[in-house]
């Protein structure tokens, strides 16, 4: 026979006060999906979540470069648990950057729209410990600086976020554009000022305001001039530079979510799901490497 011992009612008491699994309401909502932890049953739902993460292996092995999934289910049963799984899972081991969608604004400007949720989610911070924009600004940085030198240093992030916090504004300026003219120099792309707005992300100080103009928001006169950036810059083609960008150096995770509201377009009359899914498909089009 085995011994089992049985807790007191204070301990489980006292269990229940330091970690209350019961605490927390039994869904998540779309804050929880960028939030540093998951309590997590890794079983539930785990059909779900394991075929977003064989289909990325699958990517990252040369077998397809893109592919889309749709999870289907009642409000309430666990998809934005099983989006935030996914977040969670790339920061912790890699392996993508991660765009979460749930927020459309005007859905006749879903395009528009969708610039600003590209931005914002990039701004959360991703596996190096630093946002997404300053990783994908080190991978572009680094590729730029090989175009001088085949044997340069390869950065950090961190070296370049203390480079440029260390420096004046005068001297981040120059480098800023040296990397620009050198990155085009790399690759050939369409707008060499999202480029530079990218790098721009790498200083702490600007960073704010250069993730404002990747938005598509306008910025102060001032501070256009400062970084050298057109006081705006709203467009579809930016987004579509930018996932360009990111597939040179990453795969990409694109999750919708919140589909599921009733909101229809007063003109058209329109689903919010099926303007989404025009979104979806014109996106899918122009993604090189990651899935939706």
């Amino acid at each position: 026979m085995t011994n089992s011992s049985v807790s007191s009612t204070e301990e489980l008491n006292a269990a229940l006060l330091s970690q209350n699994p019961f605490a927390k309401p039994p869904y998540l909502n779309a804050s929880d999906v960028w939030d540093k932890e998951l309590f997590d049953f890794e079983t539930i739902n785990s059909h779900a979540s394991d075929t977003v993460f064989q289909a990325l292996e699958q990517i990252c092995a040369g077998q397809y470069s893109t592919t889309s999934i749709a999870i289907t289910a009642q409000d309430g049963t666990g998809k934005t648990h099983i989006i935030s799984r996914i977040r969670h899972r790339l920061q912790k081991d890699g392996g993508g950057l991660f765009v979460y969608a749930n927020q459309y604004g005007d859905i006749h400007k879903i395009k528009q729209g969708f610039q600003r949720i590209l931005a914002e989610s990039l701004s959360n911070i991703g596996r190096e410990g630093v946002t997404q924009w300053q990783e994908l600004a080190t991978a572009m940085a680094n590729h730029a600086l090989k175009v001088t030198q085949a044997n340069a240093k390869v950065f950090s992030t961190q070296e370049f976020l203390e480079k440029f916090k260390a420096n004046t504004l005068q001297k981040v300026k120059t480098w800023v554009k040296n990397l620009t003219k050198q990155f085009r120099q790399a690759k050939n792309i369409n707008d060499p000022d999202i480029v530079k707005a990218i790098f721009w992300t790498l200083s702490d100080e600007q960073s704010p305001y250069a993730i404002k103009w990747l938005q598509g928001q306008e910025l102060a006169q001032y501070k256009a001039n400062e970084l050298e950036l057109p006081s705006q810059c709203q467009s579809f083609e930016a987004v579509l530079q930018i996932l360009d960008l990111i597939s040179e150096y990453n795969e990409l995770v694109i999750c919708f979510d919140e589909l599921d509201q009733e909101i229809y377009d007063d003109i058209s009359g329109l689903h919010i799901s099926q303007i989404v899914a025009g979104l979806i498909k014109d996106l899918f089009q122009n993604l090189s490497r990651g899935l939706i």
